[in-house]
């Protein structure tokens, strides 16, 4: 046998097709994850603004006489606790105290409990009935649901930052319930 005859290996058009095949393969795993991790953000926004929508609700049976700015209630008034969501504030919501028991949000007259920032990649789309801003406070002892006063339900809608076509809902009644979608 020759040395010729021994010799082995890939050519060069083998490893450009291995390499061309490895690089598709690469690309498509990577938008494939990113498409996902943008799905997991939006779905875990609105789990915790499920949460959070939760956690007020519960608030309202509790005792708080913590309002440092608002009406003078008499002793043992239970405070209404709510959510507050504005459309020109799209990466944000705020959890707060009805000091003065008109059951919506008032600049200066209601306590913030918490400034809630949504996940990276979500963000705050709209609300059905269309409105700039939702109030959703429940008011002790039931508690009763008061949303923007007057309606009976809202669904707010999340979408994804980067991907418009990509949305989930929270819907609340004035029954209580919280649905996450």
């Amino acid at each position: 046998m020759s040395y010729k005859n021994l010799k082995k290996g890939f050519t060069l058009l083998e490893l450009l097709i291995v390499i061309a095949i490895i690089a598709i393969l690469t690309a498509t795993l990577y938008l494939n994850f990113r498409s996902g991790r943008e799905q997991l953000a939006l779905q875990r926004a609105v789990g915790k603004l499920g949460q959070d929508l939760r956690r007020v609700q519960s608030m309202a049976g509790l005792a708080y006489d913590d309002c440092k700015v608002g009406g003078d209630f008499p002793s043992g008034y239970k405070y209404a606790f709510g959510i507050f969501l504005n459309t020109s504030e799209t990466g944000q919501y705020l959890l707060f105290a009805d000091c003065n028991g008109n059951e919506q949000y008032n600049v200066g007259a209601d306590e913030i409990m918490e400034t809630i920032q949504f996940e990276k990649g979500a963000i705050l789309k709209e609300f059905d009935p269309s409105d700039d801003t939702y109030d959703i406070v429940f008011v002790p002892p039931d508690p009763v649901v008061y949303i923007n006063k007057t309606e009976t339900t809202v669904t707010i809608i999340l979408r994804s930052e980067k991907d418009a076509s990509k949305t989930k809902t929270v819907m609340v009644n004035e029954a209580g319930l919280i649905d996450v979608d």
